[in-house]
């Protein structure tokens, strides 16, 4: 049985679960939108990222059996790090969790980043884009994709946006590469 499986763990090896929560406002902790889990192999000098898609249904301790994005929604960052490591018996070292608009500011903050959008992508992006903004009274214009796509310079919301998408290319599992895009 995989409880009697022992949990994965090395000296050189770092794990930081980075989470990315869909919450609108601070009247609960908000399911767990995004979950990369970052392992920095101090000996190799690398580091990876792995997606944990949010819809596995796991079993979420004190919950019972849910999706494994439920686990911050219950009990935050040590309910999802302890799921995962129960779960994949990887050992998750630390957490770090921003919703949206956190996101929007780590991006501004760092000058922005090119991401390469097709036109489809920027059609699905701007609705997500005029949401944000309109969720935090700011005026979406100055923040839409060109509907032509391309090689683009991206600001926070823009490239939350297209972290978002999921109704572009093959559901959740683009959705999640586009994550690991933007992050990277």
């Amino acid at each position: 049985s995989l409880s009697e499986i022992e949990t994965v763990s090395d000296d050189d090896i770092y794990n930081v679960l980075l989470v990315g929560v869909d919450r609108r406002d601070d009247s609960w902790n908000g399911n767990s939108d995004s979950m990369i889990l970052v392992s920095i192999n101090k000996a190799k000098n690398k580091v990876s990222m792995v997606s944990l898609m949010r819809d596995t249904y796991v079993d979420i301790e004190g919950v019972g059996y849910a999706k494994l994005n439920a686990a911050y929604a219950y009990g935050a960052g040590p309910l999802l790090c302890s799921t995962v490591t129960d779960t994949f018996k990887i050992q998750v070292d630390r957490y770090a969790a921003v919703d949206f608009f956190d996101m929007v500011d780590i991006i501004d903050t760092i000058g922005g980043v090119t991401l390469e959008i097709s036109p489809e992508e920027a059609e699905v992006a701007n609705g997500y884009i005029m949401d944000m903004c309109n969720l935090q009274d700011e005026d979406y214009s100055s923040h839409m994709i060109p509907s032509e796509g391309g090689t683009i310079y991206c600001d926070g919301y823009q490239a939350v946006g297209f972290a978002r998408i999921r109704y572009v290319g093959n559901s959740d599992f683009e959705r999640t590469e586009r994550q690991r895009y933007v992050i990277t």
